[in-house]
């Protein structure tokens, strides 16, 4: 009898075990549901969207830089050994003065290079100068990527003009090639620098022009200058 009650008084109303798991699946899938919805009816990656415009990238003057860049070394190519006989011989500078002038033009180029790859083209830099230039604040996203695709393309063909000067001054030819490989690496550097700020001005708000608020308007007749209102009437006559 004693075990007969003990049994009894331990025995207690569980719920079942399949409605209690059924009921926890339903608390969880409710609350993903939520979730869910939450993040569909959440309006940043809406305005994001929304805030993001397609802004061309600059090709053509990288284009055209390396199609006068190929152009430029299949010239020097077919130079005649004469003529840079002719202009070491001729020259107005001596061989060591000749050597140090193109060690001079390529120190130039690199530091060129390296100067507008890691400072000029960045987004940083550009975004500092949106900022504080008004008239490149009114450009639109493709004005200025156009404008820093030419910049680029420019500096990229100014290391070619050191080639070539350095080619003049010392009539070395095998040295000019120095110079056509630093243009084509800043050509692929800056053309990649570009396309990163491009994407970075997608995500930009559009520029708004700045309305000219002070408007020029006709005097009162009784408007006295600054310089003279302090002055009596016996000092003005």
């Amino acid at each position: 009898m004693s075990a007969l009650s003990l049994l009894r008084s331990t025995k207690k109303d569980y719920p079942p075990v399949s409605l209690a798991i059924s009921s926890s699946e339903l608390v969880c899938n409710r609350s993903t549901q939520l979730k869910a919805c939450a993040h569909e009816l959440c309006p940043e990656p809406v305005r994001s969207l929304a805030m993001r415009a397609q802004v061309t990238r600059p090709r053509r003057p990288f284009g055209v830089a390396l199609a006068l860049l190929a152009i430029v070394a299949v010239a020097v190519f077919r130079l005649p050994d004469s003529l840079l006989i002719q202009i070491q011989s001729n020259g107005p500078f001596t061989s060591v003065q000749a050597d140090w002038a193109y060690r001079l033009l390529a120190f130039a180029a690199a530091a060129q290079a390296v100067f507008v790859g890691f400072v000029v083209l960045r987004i940083e830099r550009v975004q500092n100068s949106i900022e504080k230039d008004p008239k490149l604040a009114e450009m639109s996203k493709d004005q200025i990527a156009a404008s820093l695709g030419r910049a680029g393309a420019g500096m990229a063909m100014l290391t070619l003009l050191y080639g070539l000067s350095a080619l003049f001054i010392s009539g070395q030819r095998a040295g000019f090639w120095l110079f056509v490989l630093l243009t084509m690496v800043q050509l692929a550097w800056y053309f990649r620098q570009t396309g990163a700020i491009s994407q970075w001005l997608e995500f930009q708000p559009e520029p708004t022009p700045h309305r000219i608020r002070d408007v020029w308007r006709r005097e009162p007749p009784d408007y006295v200058p600054p310089l003279t209102r302090g002055l009596t009437g016996s000092e003005q006559r």
